[in-house]
């Protein structure tokens, strides 16, 4: 898949476009990891960057700024909640949790992410056989 970021030859509308597809899907990785996470007692920001990356082969790195705005901004939202846990071997880490509304955020995202995913696929299978639409 490394395909995707492969931008040699994409114009800037496409690279545009591109980035915004990633964006958008870093988001709702990230708070699918966070969902998933939540009942054994959550996951500090860096474990939740090592997650997503293990999970999308790589595909979805981000920043740390920009993973951490997109964590900030989550928790401004509703979506998800954080706690500071205690460790013995070195300095306290913030835990985050979803929420309830991070939990019916998470199953709606889904059902868009699965209904324009099926959409996309027909339009490219369509293409590739020659059939209009």
């Amino acid at each position: 898949m490394a395909i995707i970021n492969n931008t040699d030859t994409n114009s800037p509308w496409v690279e545009k476009e591109r980035k915004q597809i990633q964006s958008s899907a870093l988001r709702f990785v990230l708070l699918g990891v966070i969902k998933r996470y939540t009942n054994v007692g959550g996951l500090y920001g860096y474990a939740i960057s090592e997650k997503i990356l293990e999970i999308t082969q790589g595909e979805l790195d981000a920043t740390n700024a920009t993973f951490y705005a997109i964590l900030r901004r989550m928790e401004q939202d509703g979506l998800i909640h954080a706690r500071i846990g205690e460790r013995s071997d070195g300095p306290p880490r913030k835990h985050y949790f979803i929420t309830v509304a991070g939990d019916q955020a998470y199953a709606t995202l889904q059902l868009t992410w699965e209904y324009f995913q099926n959409l996309v696929s027909s339009m490219i299978q369509e293409n590739k056989v020659g059939k209009s639409l």
